[in-house]
């Protein structure tokens, strides 16, 4: 494999024009470019090419043309330091029908404003108490749903646990609040369903616009919500993420309007339910692959009477297991970006108008990076060794930079205390025949498919 090392020049000046055709790369076919291709392969889509080009390469999508970047300084120049030059909003315009209010489609002061008054409620103090809450919850459900032996599909499976979770947690819901939970989520998941659509026609009978319309009953619904919360008063005492983003202004009185905080949540609903799931998903098939770690796990577990392995980023064995889970299959693969100032790479110039895509999944190929990419090797992340350590943006789950995820600790925890329940009273058993390369290459149409059973 090719791994360039490049340095990237900014400018305007058009002393170098070479176009978007000197670099290595495929263009695919007149309109559609290499969209079949991307919708038919997935993650692998961008590995194979990473394997073919190396750590830079172009495609085009429809009849927009972009250009990957794995290295890590593409992410300290696009995500930091010249971050004004790129925007989030357009790079995610297959999001802005549902989300484009949501932090991730934000950009500049609008974006800088509605962190500062939406990141009180992600603080870890803040998650902390949320602990016993979550703990509740995932018991409950796990205990009410879980039949021994049973063989179910474990994304659907937990999405649901998630979705609870985020209900209880961001609204303050109990968990005898069933009704106006299953509302929420069944108006969530038609919306998803619409993002993922390849037919993106609001016509009628097409999921995109049944999504579009339950998007916007979704929104209402949530607003509904807030008005009642404000008018109840129930702010004091109440510890729901809801309660304190209603309670957030700033000095000069600033604060997020009902629809402001009606598109946040609906957002942070996107981003929790479905990178939560997915990722418990693909940690159970990492676990029964290399079961000396997950061993290692429960005797941890048995010599721990706190029932608690991460408490927020130390140097656990837990910690480091889920790291290199998130190294191998990060929750999101792309980062997209639209170019609003040209700039120059590897001696070719990309015009404003194009795309850059970067890619924690090929990032955390790297082998200079990462010794040995493709093993499983939790120890990569502990003294001496700490390959994450090497450069600031050398492992970027979460994203870097100003949109870096404000929902990380949150998944973390959600992530710690239910795998923590289900190694404590359960072992489990994958029934697919995927060959471990297999998965880690398509993870996300594995993940689809993977059936499993628990057993005590």
């Amino acid at each position: 494999m090719n791994n360039s090392n490049f340095n990237f020049i900014m400018t305007q000046s058009s002393e170098n024009e070479k176009k978007f055709y000197n670099l290595q790369g495929e263009v695919g076919y007149p309109i559609l470019g290499e969209a079949s291709q991307l919708f038919s392969k997935n993650q692998y889509f961008w590995l194979e090419r990473f394997y073919r080009y190396g750590s830079i390469f172009k495609t085009r999508i429809f009849n927009m043309n972009a250009v990957c970047l794995a290295e890590p300084d593409a992410y300290k120049l696009i995500l930091k330091d010249e971050a004004h030059k790129f925007s989030s909003n357009q790079g995610w315009w297959v999001l802005k029908p549902f989300f484009e209010r949501g932090l991730l489609l934000q950009d500049g002061q609008e974006h800088q404003r509605s962190k500062r008054l939406i990141s009180p409620a992600f603080t870890r103090g803040s998650l902390a108490h949320s602990r016993k809450n979550i703990e509740e919850t995932v018991e409950r459900y796990l205990i009410e749903h879980i039949e021994n032996e049973k063989i179910f599909s474990p994304l659907p499976f937990f999405r649901k646990l998630t979705l609870l979770i985020i209900c209880r947690l961001i609204l303050g819901y109990e968990q005898d609040q069933e009704q106006k939970v299953n509302k929420l989520s069944q108006l969530f998941l038609d919306v998803l369903a619409g993002v993922s659509s390849v037919v993106r026609l609001n016509m009628p009978l097409t999921k995109y616009r049944k999504a579009l319309q339950a998007n916007e009953d979704l929104q209402n619904y949530l607003i509904l919500i807030i008005s009642e919360r404000r008018q109840n008063k129930l702010l004091s005492g109440s510890s729901s993420l809801l309660d304190i983003l209603l309670e957030q202004r700033e000095q000069d009185g600033d604060y997020l309007l009902d629809r402001e905080i009606a598109s946040q949540i609906s957002a942070i609903f996107f981003g929790g339910h479905e990178t939560t799931a997915n990722l418990l998903c693909s940690s159970l098939v990492q676990l029964e692959y290399n079961t000396s770690w997950q061993e290692k796990l429960r005797s941890e577990l048995k010599q721990n009477s706190s029932k608690s392995f991460l408490s927020f980023y130390n140097d656990s064995l837990f910690n480091n297991i889920i790291n290199e889970c998130l190294r191998l299959n990060p929750p999101i693969y792309t980062i997209p970006r639209k170019v609003i100032k040209s700039f120059e790479v590897a001696d070719c110039k990309v015009p404003e108008g194009w795309y850059i895509i970067l890619s924690p999944l090929l990032t955390h190929r790297i082998p200079y990076l990462y010794s040995d990419p493709e093993a499983f090797d939790p120890l990569r992340f502990s003294p001496p060794r700490e390959e994450h350590k090497k450069h600031p943006f050398g492992f970027i789950s979460f994203g870097g930079g100003a949109h870096k995820c404000i929902g990380q600790d949150l998944v973390m925890l959600e992530l710690e205390i239910i795998l923590t329940y289900l190694l404590r009273e359960y072992f489990w058993k994958s029934h697919n025949q995927f060959e471990y390369l297999e998965f880690l290459r398509h993870t996300a149409k594995c993940i689809k498919l993977l059936k499993i059973s628990l057993y005590s």
